[in-house]
């Protein structure tokens, strides 16, 4: 297979998280990266636009149009928002910073960020009316992955940073260690291991070749592997349970879904792990 060695991470930030009253089955371990719980509420992110012109990384922001359809082959106005908005990043962006194979091959060898803000309309922190969609390159000290990376690379980036706080690029280069430090959770370092209140689902995929596709879901500080049906199994759990979130469980449009990411999130791999060992999660 093609070796494609990038690393994509799909963020969803929400106004606010829904709580799952089956928290008694996980022990958090790691509570390093992640905020005191006093159990209030509280955005986290703050203004991300700021965030990322201040650490001057190229990125595009799109707001998702509710007017958007459908292409004739049937593709979500979510996805080819998603197709859409990647090109023009590309295209616009990405072909200033890279050249010749660097850019034709984009994101070989790199990793991006898309994020979908889901945040209700605030003019002090810039964000518009309706989902946002962004797509963003991260710091450069977690940017690149390296020649010959060990598989522990992609989750260490992701502990790194993946939104950045303001000043991140001046914190990094200081002797003080304790340099950025801050026990506000408003203008922290945006990293895998910190739980934002829950507010914000992080998708990371491995793209190691075309049959080895890995997907890894974090959410509050933790990480779990993502599977297709964990879309139905375990996704749910996260959401507010309404009667049109839960009609949509048992519908065709899931099961659609869950089919087409199977097509698409191939891993031999580790199927032949599951197959072997007798493990019984769904896939």
């Amino acid at each position: 297979a093609a070796i494609a060695y990038n690393d994509v991470k799909s963020l969803m930030m929400a106004e606010k998280a829904e709580e799952d009253d089956d928290d008694d089955d996980y022990e958090d371990d790691d509570d390093d990266d992640d905020e005191k719980e006093d159990g209030v509420f509280m955005d986290c992110f703050g203004n991300v636009k700021e965030r990322l012109k201040s650490e001057e990384l190229l990125n595009k922001v799109n707001k998702i149009s509710d007017d958007q359809k459908a292409d004739d082959s049937g593709t979500s106005r979510f996805a080819r928002a998603f197709k859409l908005q990647f090109e023009s990043f590309k295209n616009d962006h990405i072909s200033k910073k890279y050249k010749n194979d660097a850019y034709l091959n984009y994101p070989r060898n790199h990793r991006f960020i898309s994020l979908i803000d889901r945040r209700n309309k605030n003019d002090k922190k810039q964000i518009e009316d309706g989902d946002e969609l962004y797509f963003f390159e991260p710091p450069e000290n977690c940017n690149s992955i390296p020649k010959n990376g060990v598989p522990l690379w992609y989750f260490d980036s992701s502990k790194t940073s993946i939104i950045p706080q303001i000043g991140y690029n001046k914190f990094i280069k200081s002797d003080d260690p304790t340099a950025g430090h801050t026990t506000d959770p408003t203008k922290q370092n945006i990293t895998s291991g910190f739980g934002c209140k829950g507010a914000l689902l992080c998708l990371s995929f491995h793209v190691i070749a075309a049959d080895e596709i890995r997907c890894y879901m974090y959410l509050n500080g933790q990480v779990t592997r993502f599977l297709p049906n964990d879309i139905i199994d375990l996704l749910p759990r996260f959401f507010a349970q309404s009667t049109q979130n839960q009609e949509w469980l048992k519908s065709e449009d899931a099961k659609d879904l869950v089919a087409n990411v199977k097509k698409h999130l191939v891993d031999k791999r580790f199927e032949a792990f599951l197959n072997e060992y007798g493990m019984k999660r769904k896939q």
